[in-house]
């Protein structure tokens, strides 16, 4: 194993990650759900 930095290691387990899925699913029914980034983090992903 090599050996590093304090800082190096603080720096890996930063999270600096930022990502969200969208999109939408139409089922056979022709209902539409939209999934966006504010309807993922409520839990409210209804049809339009």
């Amino acid at each position: 194993m090599y050996a590093v930095s304090d800082a190096f290691l603080t720096a890996v387990a930063a999270n600096t990650r930022s990502y969200y899925w969208t999109g939408t699913i139409t089922t056979t029914a022709g209902k539409v759900y939209v999934l966006n980034r504010e309807a993922l983090a409520e839990g409210d992903i209804s049809a339009k």
